[in-house]
């Protein structure tokens, strides 16, 4: 494997793996107040299925990436009435979210299988960092969702 292909499979590592960390970061949070939330695969699913609907539809990728934050919160939200209000058992109230997101998101995404992306993010450089050897590519050009805005950063 040449240092080109390291690179780039380092980068789509980092790329990949940020939406699983944000999950984790929210999960620990949660966890550390007392909730066992199990369904946080579900919201993911539920969120990245209606993000990528509206931002076919509305070919902006700022709007998708709010209406995914949104249908997200919406699980939550629903997981919190079940968990914290009607005082349901949190790791069965979790699991139906899970079952739940991962239904409806194959319920609803099944007619946009095969649309490609229509507005990709494009990547962005964080100056001065992006030069650092072998580390600088990986790590600091990447699209501004999972670009982290320094204050020597201009995220667009």
């Amino acid at each position: 494997m040449t240092l080109e292909g390291l690179l780039a499979l380092l980068a789509v590592a980092v790329t990949s793996g940020t939406p699983l960390i944000f999950a984790g970061i929210g999960e620990l949070v949660t966890e550390r107040s007392g909730i066992l939330n199990l369904g946080v695969e579900g919201m993911m699913l539920a969120g990245a299925v209606m993000g990528f609907a509206v931002a076919v539809g509305t070919h902006s990728a700022w709007m998708g990436v709010a209406i995914a934050m949104l249908a997200g919160a919406a699980l939550a939200l629903m997981h919190a009435v079940l968990a914290v209000t009607l005082r349901a058992e949190q790791v069965t109230a979790g699991l139906a979210l899970a079952l739940f997101g991962a239904g409806l998101s194959a319920f609803l995404g099944k007619p946009l299988i095969g649309i490609p992306n229509p507005v990709p993010f494009r990547a962005v450089s964080v100056p001065g960092l992006v030069s650092i050897p072998f580390i600088g590519p990986v790590l600091f050009h990447q699209d501004p969702p999972r670009t982290v805005c320094l204050p020597v950063a201009r995220c667009r």
